[in-house]
């Protein structure tokens, strides 16, 4: 009966370590995997992390390409209005020229029409003293 109780007392302590070892193990399988877990968020963390700055690189370059076109077509409009800007003065300035011409020709004809004019009242004043000197005589 000694003897059987010391079976008994050894398969208790046997089952005792048996499941001591399963425990163990289990834990250990359990560690295993949440330490595969955190890898893998710590993977993807590292991954992001990267993908982000990428994005964000991306968005600086977009950004920066976006600008500098923005600044080339403001360049090119102010150009543009320069250019009509400066088209526009040279036609006011030829349509100035043309009109001090005319200006210029009409001042020559009314100085002429005023010399005419004098001319006329000259010989219209001349004609009256002949006239005149006519009627004396007769």
């Amino acid at each position: 009966m000694q003897q059987r109780i010391n079976q008994l007392e050894k398969d208790l302590e046997d089952t005792r370590l048996q499941l001591f070892k399963s425990e163990e193990a289990h834990a250990l399988e359990k560690a295993t995997r949440l330490k595969d877990h955190l890898d893998s968020l710590d993977y993807l963390d590292k991954t992001h992390g990267a993908e982000v700055n990428r994005m964000k690189e991306d968005h600086q370059s977009e950004k920066a390409a976006l600008k500098e076109n923005h600044d080339r077509e403001q360049e090119a409009q102010v150009y543009e209005h320069e250019r009509l800007l400066v088209a526009h003065q040279q036609e006011v300035k030829a349509m100035k020229a043309e009109h001090a011409t005319k200006i210029e020709g009409l001042e020559n004809r009314l100085a002429q029409y005023a010399a005419k004019e004098a001319e006329l009242t000259q010989k219209e004043q001349r004609l009256e003293q002949i006239v005149a000197m006519a009627l004396k005589f007769v």
